[in-house]
C-alpha cells in the first residue's frame, strides 16, 4: 500500500462497518481468501453486489485482486479510518 502506508505505520480500523457502505477508494482490511487468519489491507477499486475488487497503491508489487480475484464482502473485517505515522495522526 506504499506510498499511502509505510512499514511501521499503525492503522485504526472501524470493524463495525456495514459492508454495503464500502465505497470505491476506501481502504479495507479483509481476510486472505486462502490463508485463514491472514489479514490484508488494500484499496477498493470497484464494487459488485457481493464482492469488491481491490488494488494496492503500488500495483507492480501488490498482492491484490489481480492475483486473489474478487474479495467477498463477508471477508471484509474493517475499514481504515486513522493512520498514525511518525507521531502525528492523519484521517483516511
Amino acid at each position: 500500500m506504499s506510498p499511502t502506508l509505510k512499514q511501521g505505520d499503525i492503522v485504526i480500523a472501524d470493524t463495525w462497518i456495514d459492508s454495503e457502505k464500502i465505497a470505491v477508494g476506501d481502504i479495507i482490511i479483509f481476510e486472505h481468501p486462502e490463508i485463514p487468519k491472514a489479514n490484508i489491507i488494500k484499496r477498493v477499486s470497484s464494487l459488485k453486489k457481493n464482492s469488491v475488487y481491490v488494488l494496492g497503491d503500488s500495483p507492480n508489487n501488490s498482492l491484490d485482486s489481480r492475483l486473489l480475484g474478487d474479495i467477498e464482502k463477508e471477508a471484509i473485517k474493517g475499514k481504515a479510518k486513522i493512520l498514525i505515522r511518525n507521531a502525528y495522526i492523519q484521517s483516511l
